[in-house]
């Protein structure tokens, strides 16, 4: 979408469920796609020319649920949205007392002053719990066989479990709905016992009930710290998604912390008041190139720049609903 704009293409983005197909009661954007192909190819007069560039159809807090039809509507001018904010939420040691886990943790909007390290098992996870972008391709949309056993024992798809096998960071009750659409980007300070290990972020919607639904992940292989700045996006000089150098791999030594910037595939979701937005660091979907089991450790507060930048479109106030 984006190069075919930089060419003067009138090209439209329509996010209505892609692989995991669309929530029912809607087209799978059919008549959006004939309408652009009539005026464009055909010469129809339909107005289509008139309509928003971006059109998406949101989660509002659960992809199952997004699935069955609980969707926010969300259109713009281009991508990413014009005006997203970025909100630095810092990874802190204090206890959000969502968790059980002795490595339960926060979100919060300022670092913690004294340095601190966590550490959690780098061991293969639970692909439905930590890989919803991976499940979706497979889940056959709102009434595939796949979907419906999920929905039948939904414990298998909030990552409430996995939780304990990792680190968690947790925010607090959020004041006011917001919606978050966009790449977020983990900066990270982390060693490993192994020179090459994955790093996997799962982004979720905690309900006021405490399950946690994944929203979406963040990868990337320690072996490959750097990234290509020119192709990077950058919002007021802070880097919200990073284009990782990938042309060779660099192995750190075994503990050598490094700071690492991990992309997180796009969010489309409203966190409605009362929820919290949670990311949990754990190891690789099984669904992933393998790897072998390490133990990892990050670096929270002090000057690490541990944190995680997270988007919300105009309208939408993280620090304000925050506090």
């Amino acid at each position: 979408f984006q190069q075919l704009r930089s060419q003067g293409t009138p090209a439209r983005l329509l996010v209505v469920g892609a692989h995991d197909g669309a929530p029912r009661g809607t087209d799978f954007g059919e008549a959006q796609i004939s309408a652009w192909l009539d005026h464009y190819v055909r010469g129809v007069d339909n107005g289509t020319e008139d309509e928003p560039a971006v059109q998406m159809l949101l989660a509002n807090g659960s992809r199952q649920d997004q699935l069955l039809g609980k969707f926010v509507k969300y259109t713009g001018d281009d991508w990413p949205i014009p005006g997203t904010t970025w909100t630095p939420l810092s990874l802190s040691a204090k206890r959000s007392g969502t968790n059980a886990s002795p490595t339960d943790g926060s979100l919060a909007l300022t670092p913690d002053t004294a340095t601190s390290r966590q550490s959690y098992a780098s061991i293969t996870s639970v692909p439905t719990q930590t890989d919803p972008t991976t499940i979706a391709a497979t889940g056959g949309g709102p009434d595939g066989e796949v979907n419906k056993l999920l929905r039948a024992l939904p414990f298998s798809e909030t990552i409430n479990l996995t939780n304990q096998t990792g680190i968690t960071f947790t925010s607090p009750a959020l004041k006011a709905p917001v919606t978050a659409v966009g790449p977020a980007t983990l900066d990270v300070r982390l060693s490993s016992l192994l020179p090459n290990t994955p790093i996997w972020a799962v982004l979720s919607d905690v309900w006021p009930d405490g399950s946690s639904h994944p929203m979406t992940t963040g990868r990337l292989n320690t072996g490959f710290p750097d990234i290509v700045k020119s192709k990077s996006l950058y919002s007021d000089g802070q880097l919200v998604q990073p284009y990782g150098d990938y042309s060779a791999m660099k192995p750190a030594l075994p503990l050598q912390a490094r700071d690492y910037h991990v992309e997180l595939w796009p969010i489309g979701n409203r966190f409605e008041a009362g929820h919290r937005i949670q990311l949990t660091l754990v190891g690789q979907s099984p669904l992933s190139l393998p790897s072998l089991p390490s133990i990892n450790t990050v670096t929270l507060g002090g000057t690490s720049g541990t944190r995680l930048m997270f988007p919300t479109v105009p309208g939408s106030d993280l620090a304000a609903a925050l506090r």
